[in-house]
This record gives structure tokens, sequence and C-alpha cells, in this order.
């Protein structure tokens, strides 16, 4: 997945917090592990993005 943050994009990977799998239209909670560090701060927020086929999967 593509992780953007301000004006980051980085690669990240994202874990299921409670589950070992995602539906579509479900709201879910995950963590997101960036592979290069991202400088964030309280109530920042975020997209997810797919990488291919580029689509917007997730926002927080």
């Amino acid at each position: 997945m593509k992780l953007h943050m301000g004006p980051s994009q980085v690669i990240a990977w994202v874990y299921p917090v409670d589950r070992d799998r995602l539906e579509p239209g479900g709201h879910y909670l995950a963590q997101l592990k960036p592979r290069t560090p991202v400088v964030v701060g309280p109530g920042d927020h975020c997209i997810l993005r797919s990488l291919t086929p580029v689509r917007t999967v997730g926002a927080g």
C-alpha cells in the first residue's frame, strides 16, 4: 500500500488488529508500518491507496 501523510508518500504494510482478513466496505482497526520513517503528530490524517491499480482503500 502507499501511505499519504502530509507531504509524505511512503510504502507501508497494513496489519489488521482484531481479525485475519478485511472485507470491502467495512470499518476496521489496523496497524500501519511504513517502510521508511514518517514524522506524524496527534490528529494527523492519512490516506491509504493501493499501488496498482491506484485507488483509495482507506483513510484515518
